[in-house]
């Protein structure tokens, strides 16, 4: 139509210098939650204030939490949560949907309803509702947002985590910091563990076994969270963008300082290492439970990759940024287990 605008692409000279990028999204939806949940203050810096993580401030602020901000610093003041007058609007966020959503189940008469955009009513909520209706949780229309949601005393679960979905298991541990009762998850193929790494933060311990069957994730005893400082590590996602455009641009030689390199999070780099990229970790070090590190990429010319589906979730995100790169290696690259892409917003 006459309001198309047209987009114009030249080529660049070489990347060079420092990428400033944000703090990593997954663990800004986690850190405010966890700390709307703790008792106490938590203060947070390095929070990306996306459009979708504001979308959780603003439901966390409906439930009576308050939030603060001042110069780089968040401070969120946990406590009980209060039923909302009005539906908790999650936007486009299924992070923001699904762990608040398994938040409240575990919040015995808090009662809420949840909706979204009209992208994100489309995004499948079975695989989360299922659970925390077999723990005891009341829920109208468990398949599809609007979702309305009451929490209860819950009893525990032993669930198998397929597909491998941080979301559903983040969810049924928070729903699990409201009762006694067992909590274990198990994964044949292991999901991202921010929320584990950050429940350890908060107090509550999580026991990871590496068994034949998979990762088995349980809740430990103590269960009550207390209000910490956290800081989070520049979003590797966010970060794939420019580390991949140094990769492919001759002279290129770009850095990106403090990035989580959580080796659940860091697939795509393993993948453009194994294609050849020239990257370089330096600075390694813990940082709120979590590694982060300083990341250099350079140019380098590069090879054909092929991923297997088990290594898909370790760069779910970063798919579209591994196909910029495959299509300048020479030859034929092949990504097979993609479909979980369909019901995502990178797809």
């Amino acid at each position: 139509g006459p309001d198309r605008v047209k987009l114009t692409a030249t080529p660049s000279g070489p990347l060079e210098g420092e990428g400033a990028i944000p703090g990593d999204k997954s663990c800004s939806h986690r850190a405010l939650i966890l700390g709307a949940m703790a008792e106490g203050e938590t203060r947070i810096t390095g929070l990306v204030d996306s459009e979708d993580v504001l979308a959780t401030v603003r439901a966390l602020e409906i439930f009576g939490v308050s939030i603060e901000m001042a110069g780089l610093e968040w401070t969120v003041r946990g406590g009980p949560w209060r039923t909302p007058v009005d539906p908790v609007d999650c936007v486009n966020s299924g992070t923001a949907a699904r762990l608040l959503i398994g938040a409240v189940a575990g919040m015995p008469g808090l009662r809420a309803r949840f909706h979204g955009d009209a992208w994100l009513s489309l995004r499948p909520m079975k695989r989360i509702t299922a659970p925390l209706e077999r723990m005891g949780a009341a829920i109208e229309n468990g398949d599809r947002l609007p979702i309305t949601i009451e929490g209860a005393r819950l009893g525990g679960i032993d669930h198998r985590n397929v597909p491998a979905s941080a979301q559903v298991k983040s969810a049924i541990l928070l729903a699990g910091l409201g009762t006694a009762a067992r909590i274990s998850i198990t994964e044949p193929i292991p999901s991202r563990d921010h929320s584990e790494i950050m429940l350890a933060q908060l107090g509550c311990t999580v026991a990871v076994n590496d068994r034949p069957e998979g990762w088995v994730v349980r809740l430990g005893e103590e269960r009550k969270l207390s209000g910490c400082t956290l800081a989070i590590g520049a979003d590797p996602s966010s970060a794939a963008f420019p580390l991949v455009a140094a990769a492919v641009v001759p002279g290129s030689d770009v850095i990106v300082r403090g990035m989580l390199v959580n080796p659940l999070r860091t697939g795509l780099y393993e993948t453009l290492e194994t294609m050849g990229a020239e990257i370089e970790l330096s600075n390694e070090r813990i940082q709120s439970g979590e590694i982060v590190a300083d990341v250099r990429v350079q140019h380098a010319q590069l090879r054909t990759c092929h991923v297997r589906a088990e290594q898909v979730p370790a760069m779910i995100d970063e798919i579209p940024a591994l196909a910029v790169a495959c299509a300048f290696a020479d030859g034929e690259s092949v990504i097979e287990g993609l479909g979980e892409l369909r019901v995502k917003e990178s797809d």
